[in-house]
């Protein structure tokens, strides 16, 4: 049983839907439960269980009341509210998007002041921000994995060939087939931003009703768009800190009497970016030092600083010119 299976027997329990053999499975696994170490702070769990105690109350649900040892169920209300870092209220939420109106799933909120984790049927994982929402099917369709998101979060998707998975943001749609990436989507802001870490991502204008001609870019490791609500325009560009995307040995950045060209070859692989060097007489300068543990910024200022060149990016690329050191 996964996580999320795990959720939904919790509150079947809760509401008095369980089979005898899925609850006996609740009643040994809390028999089983040490003390739950909770991130929400007391206010923040107080004011929560006052909303789901309400909900409950309001619901008929009289085998909750009917338990033997009420005890267990307040336990189980607090280790979802805590265990499980956050409330998930299953409920027929309308999806954030108008073309979907009719069709019911999950909404998830965050309500603490971390970042929670949410484990999706497929297996992929949301890392949703504060006050930041997802809602989502409890079955993805046959075809697509589909969800919709109001704020921030970071993805990590689960690789299926044959079924991409799409978040809709406001105006904005990243399409992925396994990968990981962060959109920051909040409504009150001017723009959205999507980064990504790993893999390729398809991001999209969904305001553009011609499926022939799309204002969209891909994009591939530590590339960024930043989409203006306002104007439109998709902006490119590279993020503000490059992570490697390979594992280095510690030798792998020390370097002696070694060209320039080797170097930003290496680079290139190391963060998947494209670093153009502008002059071929650059190619030939060499360079002796250490780079590890260095930012990539760093690391093409001490480079450039040392054979009398500069570097610039544009869009998703760095450019690298100068006279260089003859």
């Amino acid at each position: 049983m996964n996580q999320h299976e795990f959720d939904i027997l919790l509150q079947k329990y809760l509401a008095g839907q369980c089979t005898e053999a899925e609850a006996k499975y609740i009643l040994s696994w809390y028999e089983n439960q040490n003390k739950v170490e909770s991130i929400l702070t007391e206010f923040e769990k107080e004011e929560i269980e006052k909303r789901v105690w309400s909900k409950i109350k309001k619901r008929s649900f009289p085998s909750l009341f009917t338990i033997k040892n009420s005890s267990i169920a307040a336990s189980i209300l607090i280790v979802i509210l805590s265990g499980l870092f956050f409330i998930s209220e299953r409920s027929e939420t309308s999806f954030l998007s108008s073309s979907d109106e009719n069709l019911k799933g999950i909404e998830m909120k965050n309500t603490s002041s971390k970042a929670q984790k949410i484990t999706l049927e497929d297996g992929s994982v949301v890392e949703l921000s504060p006050n930041s929402f997802l809602s989502y099917p409890e079955h993805f369709d046959t075809k697509i994995r589909e969800v919709f998101l109001k704020g921030e979060a970071f993805f990590t998707i689960k690789k299926d060939v044959s079924k991409p998975f799409i978040v809709r943001a406001n105006d904005i749609t990243t399409k992925v087939l396994g990968t990981s990436f962060r959109i920051k989507a909040y409504e009150g802001n001017k723009t959205i931003e999507v980064q990504v870490k790993t893999g390729r991502v398809s991001v999209y204008e969904d305001s553009n009703k011609n499926e022939k001609s799309k204002n969209g870019v891909i994009l591939t490791p530590n590339q960024q768009i930043v989409f203006v609500k306002d104007t439109k325009v998709l902006i490119p560009s590279i993020v503000d800190i490059p992570e490697a995307i390979i594992e280095l040995e510690p030798s792998n950045l020390i370097f002696s009497d070694t060209p320039i060209k080797e170097i930003i070859d290496q680079l290139k692989v190391i963060y998947g970016l494209e670093i153009i060097i502008e002059n071929p007489s650059l190619n030939n300068c060499i360079f002796t030092g250490d780079l590890n543990d260095l930012s990539l910024s760093v690391q093409l200022d001490i480079l450039c600083k040392s054979i009398n060149a500069q570097y610039e990016e544009r869009g998703t690329s760095v450019f690298i010119h100068g006279e260089g050191c003859q």
